[in-house]
């Protein structure tokens, strides 16, 4: 093999360096990937020493809200039968104004505000 067959046109080009460099870092990450995944499979994933995963306060509470959520939806959908023609009453009531005194608007207030108040608390 003779040196005159080597391009040495790119071993001065800033970019072509900076392709090279990222091409050997993606080939990198893809290897430990690569290993993380078989560790997985094998049930032997290891967090790499020095590596440690935090889970912010913030987040443990938006984890209880959507438990709670999930909870109240999984709820609703073991009411009794009932519950749609209760709530049809609800709709003509609201519809013909039953509902449109400041008494009612006041107790309803005062629930919103106590639920608004627990929801606040959970996010503390």
């Amino acid at each position: 093999m003779s040196a005159n067959k080597i391009d040495r046109s790119q071993l001065g080009d800033a970019q072509a360096l900076a392709r090279f460099q990222q091409s050997r870092q993606t080939a990198a990450s893809e290897e430990h990937s690569a290993k993380l995944a078989a560790q997985a499979g094998e049930g032997q994933l290891a967090v790499p020493t020095g590596e440690k995963l935090e889970i912010s306060n913030s987040a443990h509470k938006l984890a209880q809200l959507r438990d709670l959520m999930q909870a109240g939806r999984a709820r609703l959908e073991d009411e009794e039968p009932g519950r749609a023609e209760k709530l049809e009453t609800v709709r003509r009531r609201l519809q013909s104004g039953v509902y449109a005194t400041a008494e009612v608007r006041d107790q309803v207030a005062d629930r919103l505000t106590g639920l608004m108040r627990d929801l606040d608390a959970l996010l503390e």
